[in-house]
């Protein structure tokens, strides 16, 4: 048996989509990590007959190149998904003029802007529209074509 389960979020949603506390304890980690390596690394280059101190700054060294890549990763998700929340905040206030609705009142099923993303003006008891975007880049120009859904009593309408 097939279900249709689905969620919708509001331009509220993609305001505060942004987490700054990882980012912010993210950095604090390598920053304690690489301040512990130059110490080792002071140490070991003070006395190099110690094993002990080449050891733990061979480790220290590809902990940090792991941290710093794993938070490089972490800033280009976050960049991607800042983008796309904006890209999603600029085609709903375009839809919020055209359609003369408040922001609160009109939901997207997707969190980044593609055709065939199905808007809602209405909240629960509005309509359902599908969009197209035209094909260029710069996703210039869309088109609302109402459209009915088969199972609306599990949407989920996120603010």
């Amino acid at each position: 048996m097939f279900y249709f389960l689905t969620d919708f979020w509001s331009y509220s949603f993609f305001e505060g989509n942004q987490s700054d506390l990882s980012l912010i304890i993210r950095f604090a980690l390598i920053i304690i990590v690489l301040g512990f390596l130059a110490w080792t690394a002071f140490d070991y280059f003070r006395n190099k007959d110690s094993m002990r101190n080449r050891d733990i700054l061979v480790v220290l060294v590809i902990f940090s190149a792991l941290l710093v890549l794993n938070q490089y990763s972490s800033f280009q998700q976050a960049h991607n998904s800042f983008n796309n929340s904006t890209q999603v905040k600029t085609f709903l206030d375009a839809v919020k003029v055209n359609q003369n609705t408040e922001t609160d009142q009109i939901f997207v099923n997707q969190t980044s802007l593609s055709s065939g993303m199905i808007l809602n003006i209405g909240g629960s008891k509005g309509r359902f529209y599908k969009v197209q975007f035209n094909n260029d880049n710069a996703v210039s120009s869309y088109d609302l074509t109402e459209t009915n859904l088969i199972n609306t009593k599990d949407i989920t309408f996120n603010k």
